[in-house]
Formats: structure tokens, sequence, C-alpha cells
């Protein structure tokens, strides 16, 4: 469920229940309920209300414990696993759900309002000039979330405060985990698995951050990706990887 630091903020403001159902427009009894933890579920709507009303940031609203690593995931494949073009570099297009793991006992049906949808591009890249493919490449890509989150297009803007409100140490756990089950699905498709033993490197990337850098040819400011890597034998293997991560946030 997600959860709010709602009490913290009223108690360094000195805010009453009254008070802040007036500065928000939402009921006493709604703000009594989040204030003392009785809440099942808030619309971002809601969350909207309560940053204003209570000239907040969002990522200070919301408890840590709606980071990535402790919401659990569901993987779907959304492209046919015969579509692919060996021409060219091959690609597969995959969802990842993340949802609440306290209110889902079936993360693929059950919905709460921390659950987002993300597209997932799979990418496996050549070496220049030659056909051995040593790179898998996963991204999630900020601009095609629209396509699968819905009613509301800002709840991009909770993904990204879910994502940056996990530590790096976490990030990297919890996106190895979810890139090793993306290989084990993906190891089910025929034309896939005769192209992994020439993988050499697993590599995610995705843009979902509140990290700007500024684009100079547009004279706007851009989403800065953020990038993992790993080789292949660290990546598949649960016991590798978690001793790299141990050894790596020393």
């Amino acid at each position: 469920m997600l959860s709010l630091n709602l009490k913290k903020i009223m108690n360094r403001k000195a805010l009453n229940i009254k008070q802040v159902s007036d500065l928000t427009g939402i009921s006493r009894n709604t703000i009594s309920q989040f204030y003392n933890g009785k809440s099942k579920g808030i619309q971002f709507e809601t969350l909207s209300k309560l940053v204003n009303g209570l000239d907040v940031h969002l990522e200070d609203l919301i408890d840590s414990q709606s980071s990535l690593p402790n919401l659990d995931f569901y993987i779907e494949q959304i492209t046919d696993p015969d579509d692919l073009d060996i021409l060219g570099d091959p690609e597969w297009a995959f969802e990842v759900g993340l949802v609440d793991p306290e209110e889902n006992t079936d993360a693929k049906n059950h919905g709460t309002v921390v659950k987002f949808r993300i597209p997932t591009k799979i990418k496996v890249s050549a070496k220049s000039n030659k056909r051995l493919f040593n790179t898998l490449w996963i991204n999630w890509d900020y601009s095609s979330l629209e396509d699968l989150i819905d009613p509301e297009i800002s709840k991009r803007e909770l993904l990204v405060d879910t994502i940056v409100s996990s530590s790096d140490n976490d990030f990297e756990m919890a996106i190895g985990s979810i890139c090793r089950e993306l290989i084990e699905e993906l190891l089910k498709i025929d034309k896939f698995n005769k192209l992994f033993k020439d993988i050499h490197f697993v590599k995610f990337e995705t843009n979902i951050t509140d990290d700007l850098e500024w684009n100079p040819e547009d004279e706007t400011y851009l989403q800065k990706s953020k990038v993992l890597m790993w080789n292949k034998e660290t990546i598949t293997n649960t016991n590798m990887f978690d001793y790299y991560i141990d050894t790596k946030y020393l």
C-alpha cells in the first residue's frame, strides 16, 4: 500500500486535520485516515491536492517504502516471438508491471494505486561490421509510458518518484532481478536462444529519472539516462549477482 508521511509533515508544520482539510479541499475524514495510516488507497488527484495545499514536494509526501525494491513485478511479452527481422538488430517488446505486494496475491490481475505498466524494449546489438551479437540492450523510455499508463499521464511523475526514491544499491538489485527474469522469458523463444550464446553483456538503460541535462540543439532540458551494465555470467547467476552488488556497494 502507498504510504504517506502526512503525519510527520503535519507535525512539522504544526497543522491539525481541519487546517489540512481547508488547505487541500480534502474531507476531514479522509485526512484523518491518512494521518492514522488507515487509508486503503489514494488517487493521484488527491496526492496533487496534498502536494499543492501543503506546499511540499511529492518525494517528501511519499514514504520510501514505495521505492522500487519494495514492489513486486510481472513480465508479459507484447510482441509475437516470430516477428524477428534477422537482417536488422533483433528486437522484442515486453511489459513490466510494478505492483504493491501487500495488496496483490496475483500481481497480474489485481491493481492498486502503486501499479505501473512499463513498455520494455529489448534489442540484441551486433558488433560493428560483424554479425556477432555481443550486447543485450534493455530499455525503459519515459516517452513510451503514456501508451500504457492510464488514465492520467501525470502518473509518470509518480513512477519517476518511485524509481528515484530507491538507493543506487537497491535500484540495481531490483533492476537486476527484473532483467534476469526478462532473459529467462526470452530464452523460451527459439530465435533468441540461438543468439544468446554470442551475447557477452547485458545493458539496462532508462531515462525515467529526475536528472536533467541541457540539449543545446533544441535548447531544452532532457531527462538524463541512467545506465547499468553487467557481463552475461553475472546477471544470469543470482549468487554471482548478489556478490557483485555486495562488493560494488561496500
